[in-house]
């Protein structure tokens, strides 16, 4: 099982077949919203790095983590961060990224699912949804104590969270 699949195990109710037929689909559909962020996610994490952290972080590809305590558990990160402003902070500069593309045609991060708004107008990843669940699995197996959660929308429009184990 993946992070990415994480919240549907951890919220289910009952139903174990179910839960087991979603967990392995017969075919795979990749919608244009996942096209557009397969597509876009390296500009993302670009953007990210040089204009939303102003070149103050350095970001690495990851691959398939599986941490050998419980291997029926993998995640594979967006991306791993150096943060040099945590390190200036004493915090572990070694974090996470995870990106996602907000769809096209979007105008507002207020419609965006997966964040919510704060009485300062400051947004962050939902407790509830499942991207919040993916990076807390991604977490837990790597070791981290933080992720960026970046949503983009276009170059000069995205938002940035910091969501901690």
């Amino acid at each position: 099982m993946t992070a990415s699949k994480f919240s549907t195990v951890a919220q289910r109710v009952s139903n174990c077949e179910n839960l087991v037929n979603q967990m392995n689909p017969t075919r795979f559909d990749q919608t244009p919203a996942m096209k557009r962020g397969v597509e876009l996610e390296l500009h993302a994490a670009t953007i990210y790095a040089n204009v939303a952290k102003n070149g103050r972080v350095n970001v690495f590809p990851s691959g398939l983590i599986i941490k050998p305590k419980c291997p029926w558990l993998g995640c594979s990160p967006d991306w791993k961060v150096y943060d040099l402003d945590a390190l200036g902070n004493d915090q572990n500069p070694f974090g996470l990224l995870e990106v996602k593309v907000v769809k096209e045609g979007a105008t507002s991060f207020d419609d965006v699912r997966y964040l919510t708004k704060d009485n300062i107008n400051q947004y962050s990843l939902k407790k509830n949804d499942i991207n919040y669940y993916q990076v807390q699995c991604q977490l837990g197996l790597t070791g981290l104590d933080w992720c960026d959660f970046f949503s983009y929308m276009y170059d000069d429009m995205f938002v940035c969270t910091r969501t901690f184990f």
